[in-house]
């Protein structure tokens, strides 16, 4: 039997841990989770406690540094500990097996060779056999090809919520869980690996699937024996995918057997076309919908991003949800490669128009190997070396810190990121805030940012004040 340790940066709930979590449980073995920036604070007590001799590192690019260091320290203090990296940062980022750090890496949807690959170093079998893990062995690198995705979703083990028990308070297990109901999205946005992973998986295997939902809600019946949150976040990157019959089945199940409060993202051309769809949520018990709309200039959007979404069907779907009292939250791209300053007022403008609820920006990140990153490669915002080398090695950490595009007007783009809700919600400031925006006030700016995310989070989200202090002002 194995002790296994994941190990995490973020405070939150990872679905695919607790998928692994459970899948290896059912083969006996045991799991256990730390999380933590800081080694010596976070982790290593974790390790003295649990006293695992498999330590599982899921990482997204721009979180590779602190894998690594980690890994490191954990070579150093405990050497007969074997380290697995997985996520979405290996699986596309082959080269990272090239790092001292990185012995074995698992590629692609784990459940089936991260239990297998599990086994065999319990067992001291060979592993370099193992599809989609890349080892290191005595020196020689072996890449093992991917297997086919699983394609019926209803035959995974429901994941592991007992895995984060122990960070209850901080993670507000009570006040939320998390759910999917498919994987994959069929749309083929710029900026998005969803594209690099059709190409990775290979056109003979349909990546994009739907559990059923007697399946999603037996298991959301568990959730609510078991745990009974506040509120229920589906996860899936566009939720419903499988076509109407799935949408109205399920939503009819879940408005008789599970209550609870839930949301949702969806697109707006889908909701627009639908408009039974708003009053069907609604009687489920959703309480917000979203949906991205990246750039209030149709071109960018749909020349660009390739989102391939109008205006007329964002405004149209605005109202139907409106109309049902049900929250609307909107996702929206700030610094896109061939993006004015006047582009991002259009973005503001039109989430003035439609009345967002929450108009939630971030800032473009680069991820290597996506469409809209050659654009900008091509455009001279980032080196021509970019996609090459290991990127995310930068300061930035995640969407909402800055760019690291090489705009002329880069301070007036990070500032209005941070001013964007402010703006959307107060028109009348519109004068000012472009002055603002052209000033170099990052502090103050940060902390306005937080406070009104921090604000939005806890009253759409529900979140307890504890909670929202912990996740806007101090993480």
């Amino acid at each position: 039997m194995a002790k296994i340790l994941f190990v995490q940066n973020f405070m939150v709930e990872y679905l695919g841990i607790m998928y692994l979590s459970s899948a290896v449980k059912k083969q006996g073995h045991n799991c256990a989770v730390a999380i933590g920036k800081d080694y010596k604070k976070d982790i290593y007590p974790k390790l003295i406690e649990e006293k695992p001799n498999v330590v599982g590192i899921s990482l997204m690019t721009f979180s590779q540094d602190w894998s690594l260091e980690i890994a490191r320290n954990i070579k150093k203090d405990f050497p007969s500990i074997k380290i697995i990296f997985g996520g979405p940062h290996p699986t596309y980022f082959h080269d990272f097996i090239n790092e001292p750090e990185v012995d074995i890496m698992v590629v692609g949807e784990a459940e089936q060779a991260f239990t297998e690959l599990v086994s065999a170093l319990e067992k001291n079998k060979p592993i370099n056999k193992i599809k989609n893990v890349h080892c290191k062995i005595d020196g020689k690198i072996y890449r093992n090809p991917i297997r086919p995705v699983l394609k019926n979703l209803d035959e995974l083990e429901f994941p592991d919520r007992n895995l984060y028990k122990l960070y209850s308070w901080k993670i507000g297990r009570k006040d939320n869980q998390n759910m999917i109901a498919s994987r994959g999205c069929p749309f083929k946005c710029t900026y998005c690996y969803n594209n690099a992973a059709d190409d990775y998986y290979g056109s003979e295997i349909r990546f994009t699937r739907t559990r059923s939902p007697g399946n999603v809600i037996l298991e959301l019946e568990q959730i609510k024996k078991e745990i009974n949150p506040k509120k229920i976040t589906f996860h899936d990157d566009f939720f419903g995918l499988a076509g109407k019959k799935w949408i109205y089945e399920f939503l009819e199940d879940y408005s008789n057997k599970i209550k609870i409060p839930f949301l949702v993202l969806m697109r707006a051309d889908i909701i627009a076309r639908n408009p039974e769809i708003p009053l069907l949520l609604k009687k489920a018990g959703c309480f917000q919908v979203c949906f991205g709309i990246e750039s209030g200039n149709e071109y960018i959007r749909n020349e660009i991003i390739k989102k391939n979404l109008k205006n007329e069907d964002i405004i149209k779907a605005s109202e139907l949800i409106h109309e049902q009292g049900i929250y609307l939250r909107t996702c929206n791209l700030l610094g896109i490669p061939g993006e004015k300053i006047e582009n991002i007022y259009e973005t503001i403008e039109l989430n003035q128009k439609i009345k967002a609820d929450f108009p939630h920006p971030y800032i473009f990140y680069p991820f290597p190997k996506t469409q809209l990153t050659e654009v900008a490669i091509q455009q001279g915002l980032l080196d021509r070396d970019y996609d090459k080398r290991d990127a995310g090695k930068t300061s930035v950490k995640s969407f909402h810190h800055g760019s690291i595009l090489n705009f002329e007007n880069k301070n007036e783009i990070e500032n209005l990121h941070k001013l964007f809700q402010l703006a959307v919600a107060y028109p009348s400031l519109m004068p000012k805030i472009k002055e603002w925006a052209k000033k170099d006030h990052k502090f103050i700016n940060k902390m306005i940012f937080k406070l009104i995310l921090g604000y939005k989070f806890k009253k759409v989200y529900k979140l307890s004040l504890p909670i929202a202090i912990y996740n806007f002002m101090f993480r």
